[in-house]
């Protein structure tokens, strides 16, 4: 499963050209759509909120009713095949976090069927952004606090599409809570150390890692040792600290010394955390 879609080649196949035939009348769709948004006057902010918060929720929707089409038993399979088609660069991100969420769960001594957890949720952690725009999911620039809102949206979306899926008991949870930082400050539900399933706390160190030292569209990379530091930094306050000294422990072994120095001025764990 972590290496792809995980079905056989029959339904594999099968899937993958529905998928494709529905995601490119998706992709028109929506380029129609934004096409059309440039030969209009500009909508007011709260409609362009609501038609954005609607846009998700009805982007979700449809998704929820394509797995029901597919069948429950396809669902993780079906789900990691339209992120790999649709946001390829998300699903190789999920890929890499995956590998490191369990390598780093094996080294805190966590149960194999705990592991199978992390391996799971890590895979899926961004599974909802198939339901957000790509317009904002690529843009560059500052964001309104509505279009942060909606991007936010994924983390929910994404444990209510797994919420059911048979395989997937205990996922649920942990992808819904990847984005709370262990000080509270959060999103969704602003919990705070404990109240953070441990599965989630793992993910969320090397969720960040990854989203520094890779490229993305809205944020540039950074060295892996101006990441390493950040990581250190924010030990407290946006990780478990516990988890940090492991993970900066693991690194260690692999080769990957670090030094923790002064504060950049731009924090990309701070970009990271917006999104």
């Amino acid at each position: 499963m972590e290496g792809g879609i995980g079905c056989g080649a029959h339904q594999a196949t099968d899937t993958r050209r529905g998928l494709l035939a529905d995601l490119a009348f998706q992709d028109f769709r929506a380029t129609r759509t934004e096409l059309s948004l440039v030969e209009r006057p500009a909508p007011a902010p709260d409609e362009r909120r609501t038609d954005l918060f609607d846009e998700v929720r009805a982007a979700c929707a449809h998704v929820k009713a394509q797995i029901a089409q597919f069948g429950p038993e396809l669902a993780q399979s079906g789900l990691l095949a339209i992120l790999e088609l649709r946001l390829p660069d998300t699903y190789s991100h999920a890929r890499r976090v995956a590998r490191a969420s369990v390598a780093l769960a094996r080294a805190m001594g966590m149960l194999e069927s705990d592991v199978r957890i992390v391996r799971h949720a890590a895979l899926l952690h961004d599974i909802g952004k198939i339901a957000i725009p790509g317009r904002l999911l690529r843009y560059r620039g500052p964001l309104g606090d509505h279009e942060i809102t909606a991007l936010r949206m994924h983390v929910t979306i994404g444990a209510d599409l797994v919420a059911d899926a048979p395989g997937l008991e205990g996922v649920a949870p942990v992808i819904a809570t990847t984005h709370e930082r262990y000080d509270g400050t959060g999103y969704p539900n602003r919990l705070a150390g404990d109240e953070i399933p441990a599965a989630a706390r793992i993910i969320a160190v090397a969720d960040c890692y990854d989203a520094m030292v890779i490229r993305r569209p809205y944020c540039e990379p950074v060295s892996r040792e101006e990441a390493h530091n950040e990581m250190v930094r924010c030990s407290g306050t946006h990780f478990d600290p516990a988890v940090v000294r492991e993970w900066i422990a693991m690194l260690g072994t692999w080769g990957c010394p670090v030094t923790v120095a002064r504060r950049h001025p731009a924090s990309a764990i701070e970009v990271q955390a917006r999104r």
